[in-house]
């Protein structure tokens, strides 16, 4: 699976469906904390070998498929939760046989440094969750916490420190650590910042404004306004996306007003969400613009902007309502804006 094309779409919260003629597959999102606590063991190590041994049964939504029977040794650098006393573990796991593959069940990759985290005693454990069995980790990190969560955290946060892990593994340490809060996090990010490629800064970019660090806002703008040529559209999707949803304050205004001149539609609307979002009088005059853009979901933007910002709830529509009445909430606020001296 290609870490960059899936960035923000495996940690989300909403849920995935795998639909096929036999069954569909609700594949959940991604909740760190919750894997950590349901596990009985959690490993850092290498994954040395992976092989098949045979064919099973699993169950999937109440449904029975055949199985390949899948066995992974693992090496045992680190054990973050639970008691494990040899260097080696051997962990076996089902991968279901469908028309839609695996149905979300990923397994752990050959050759890779994971953080693997499974139920179980010795001798026989099993994946916690087949959807997440492992994360990504960073080799030689060790940390003194006491507590499992920010032993967790920390090994991940490293993969961002790290100058050996690879661009996907950066990439996928940010998506899985994603809206999880914790200073060795903004940190790792910060590090990130500095990163040869683009892409991975980009993405470093859009998870601060995540956690409402507005002080990369202009770094986003900037690349929004004026993209590389070869930057992947999920980073552009990802920058404008946090942008929308930040909380960005009276200072950010001005940054954040020069998108609405961005030729993507996109863009602008974010743009416009953010404005409204500041709740500040300071940012009457750039929703006033809105109200003339040619893209009809940044001039609804506008509008209910506009409206809860000046307390004119009875001027603020539901967007049917808005679709119905458009050019004469559009008069009233062009009015207003007018008579007050927003142009």
């Amino acid at each position: 699976m290609d870490v960059r094309t899936t960035f923000r779409s495996t940690v989300l919260t909403f849920t995935i469906v795998v639909a096929t003629s036999l069954c569909s597959t609700v594949i959940p999102g991604l909740n760190l904390a919750a894997l950590t606590d349901s596990s009985d063991l959690i490993i850092a190590g290498q994954v040395l070998a992976l092989k098949e041994a045979g064919h099973g049964i699993v169950r999937v939504n109440g449904k029975q498929f055949s199985s390949i029977r899948m066995l992974a040794t693992i090496h045992v650098d680190q054990v973050l939760k639970g008691s494990f006393g040899s260097p080696r573990l051997e962990v076996g796991f089902d991968l279901p046989i469908s028309p839609a593959g695996s149905m979300g069940y990923r397994g752990v990759p050959a050759g890779a440094y994971r953080l693997v985290f499974l139920r179980g005693s010795t001798p026989k454990y099993e994946l916690a969750n087949p959807f997440y069995p492992s994360v990504v980790a960073s080799p030689g990190f060790a940390t003194l916490e006491a507590n499992v969560m920010k032993r967790v955290i920390g090994q991940i946060a490293a993969v961002l420190e790290s100058p050996t892990t690879t661009d996907a593994e950066k990439l996928e340490a940010m998506s899985t650590l994603y809206r999880v809060n914790d200073p060795l996090i903004t940190s790792g990010l910060r590090r990130a910042l500095k990163h040869k490629s683009e892409v991975v800064r980009l993405s470093a970019v859009a998870e601060l404004l995540n956690r409402n660090d507005i002080s990369v806002l202009p770094i986003a703008v900037d690349a929004l306004l004026h993209p590389k040529t070869d930057l992947p559209e999920y980073v552009r999707q990802n920058l404008s996306a946090a942008i929308g949803a930040s909380a960005a304050n009276d200072e950010a205004i001005t940054t954040i007003s020069q998108l609405l001149q961005a030729a993507n539609p996109d863009i602008r609307r974010n743009a416009a969400s953010a404005l409204r979002n500041t709740s500040s009088k300071a940012a009457i005059g750039p929703l006033v613009l809105t109200l003339s853009d040619r893209d009809f979901q940044v001039r609804y933007y506008g509008v209910i902007g506009l409206a809860e910002i000046t307390g004119q709830n009875e001027w603020r529509p539901l967007i049917e309502d808005f679709q119905t009445n458009e050019a004469r909430y559009l008069k009233h606020w062009k009015n207003w804006a007018q008579a007050n001296q927003h142009r």
